[in-house]
């Protein structure tokens, strides 16, 4: 696959019966148009990866077709025949798709002001701050089979996890960060890295599996806290150490290793401080920014005016074309694979968007 608007050679096989032309993605299908195909005429697409790859037909007379979505990798190779009494299309020197983001999917609905969200690969965590006492609920991955793993929290707002620990940030008690041992059931408590810390909003957990965490981080765990930038030093609050301190208006961070990226609500900015804090730039300009995440290549950015916007990890460039906007108070984001996950808080829902074919 290419970005949004590239060329993507289409390799088309064998005999005389006309391909199909004008193909383009939108909303998770494959369209085309089907110049001089007869009833006769049947398509074969075949999406090819390093790892997986998946073959669709379409019938006769077709002009869309809905893309596989149980595909390992985000960028393929796609292989366009038209079908007729067992001949192929001619090869073809190349159609254009242009790459267009999927509408966002509602997941998990009925929540009670939902806030941050979190993943580990197998299950989606969500912080649910609801009047009759604050929990975690924890789902599979398309939102199904909901179950308490924690609860009785007072406003919790985010979430981490590296699949062992589970860590929830509250705003009740003066401000905490706990940690949940994620072998039990119920999750009973393990740790405080931090307490007395008013204002937490999300947290982060820094995935070394992207890019292998500093030496100076040997526990990875990354919040916000009132009018400073915290980050974690270790598990005790006596280890916890200050990086940024100069923000009152931090809400979301995440940090890829070399950098810590932190929403700027009142400034109107994602800033990008090293992991040691001595140099802080501003790095992506966007209205109201609420949480951050991140993939090999971009980082992904919820903002207060309904929007979820994606932007280079190099540059901090706004990729205009995928913007999703027109959501209800979007808060907490999560990438994983070939979707981003997001809450969307006035709403008391989940929803995703599938990144597969807005290519990386």
């Amino acid at each position: 696959m290419a970005a949004n608007g590239e060329e993507i050679r289409i390799c088309l096989e064998g005999g005389k019966v006309p391909a199909p032309s004008n193909l383009s993605v939108n909303n998770n299908e494959l369209t085309w148009t089907a110049s001089g195909a007869d009833e006769q005429t049947s398509y074969v697409f075949t999406f090819v990866g390093n790892v997986s790859k998946r073959e669709v037909t379409a019938a006769a007379r077709s002009t869309k077709v809905t893309i596989p979505a149980n595909l390992a990798e985000s960028r393929y190779l796609v292989e366009a025949r038209a079908v007729r009494n067992g001949s192929y299309s001619p090869p073809t020197d190349g159609l254009k798709i242009s790459m267009k983001a999927s509408a966002p999917e509602d997941l998990i609905k009925d929540l009670e002001t939902p806030q941050g969200i979190a993943t580990d690969g197998r299950w989606l965590y969500i912080a649910n701050n609801q009047k009759a006492g604050g929990k975690v609920i924890k789902t599979d991955m398309d939102g199904k089979n909901p179950v308490t793993v924690v609860d009785k929290l007072q406003n919790p707002t985010g979430v981490a996890t590296d699949g062992k620990l589970l860590w929830v940030a509250t705003q009740g008690s003066g401000g905490a960060v706990i940690g949940y041992n994620m072998s039990h059931n119920p999750y009973d408590q393990q740790i405080v890295p931090a307490r007395d810390k008013p204002g937490i909003n999300y947290l982060s957990y820094l995935d070394s599996s992207i890019d292998p965490p500093s030496g100076n981080i040997p526990y990875p765990v990354f919040f916000t806290s009132a009018s400073k930038g915290w980050a974690s030093a270790g598990y005790l609050d006596s280890q916890l150490r200050e990086i940024v301190t100069d923000l009152k208006d931090a809400r979301g961070m995440a940090c890829d290793g070399k950098f810590i990226y932190i929403a700027s609500w009142d400034r109107n900015t994602v800033i990008r401080a090293s992991v040691d804090g001595k140099v802080k730039e501003d790095f992506i300009t966007v209205n109201k920014p609420e949480d951050i995440s991140y993939n090999e290549s971009h980082l992904y950015v919820t903002t207060d005016n309904g929007m979820l916007i994606r932007a280079s990890r190099l540059t901090g460039a706004v990729d205009d074309s995928f913007t999703i906007s027109r959501r209800i108070k979007p808060r907490g984001v999560v990438v994983w694979g070939n979707y981003v996950y997001f809450v969307e808080q006035a709403a008391n829902r989940v929803s995703r968007v599938l990144l597969g074919w807005a290519a990386e």
